[in-house]
């Protein structure tokens, strides 16, 4: 019998607000699944929460597919993602904070869940260009002499 392969798990943090008497949730998935939800919020323009709460209100499970399975054009779009403006500039932020000052602990969480984020994030990115070439969408980038 062998070993429990390890797998890189990201967690995911959707804030509380009690106006609408919504709970704070914390969960971890594997960081493609991160990846992958942060995508999906990304290309509709909606927060996280609203991400899981659609796809758990639709099919009870998220849609979660390999890259492999995708068309083209999803293929495309992940390689071309990025962070969006918000978080990527908040993490900024708190990086440039962290120059003049010490954060205080909730800061240094919501920089640590940033950098979760982003290298989610990169690790989308990275499979959408690395199946893109595989796929011939896109030539790989040829370094100089």
């Amino acid at each position: 019998m062998s070993a429990p392969r390890s797998q890189k798990v990201a967690s995911i943090q959707i804030a509380s607000d009690n106006r609408s008497m919504s709970s704070e949730v914390l969960i971890s998935v594997p960081a493609e699944v991160a990846a992958q939800i942060f995508a999906q919020a990304n290309d509709t323009g909606r927060s996280v929460g609203e991400t899981l709460k659609s796809a758990l209100r639709k099919d009870k499970e998220l849609p979660i597919t390999t890259m492999e399975d995708w068309p083209d054009e999803a293929v495309l779009k992940a390689a071309d993602s990025r962070m969006p403006a918000v978080p990527a500039d908040r993490q900024g932020e708190l990086l440039e904070l962290r120059k003049h000052r010490s954060l205080s602990a909730e800061e240094e969480t919501e920089l640590a869940d940033l950098f979760e984020m982003s290298t989610a994030g990169n690790l989308h990115k990275a499979r959408g260009m690395l199946e893109a070439f595989r796929r011939g969408l896109r030539q790989a980038p040829v370094s100089g002499p």
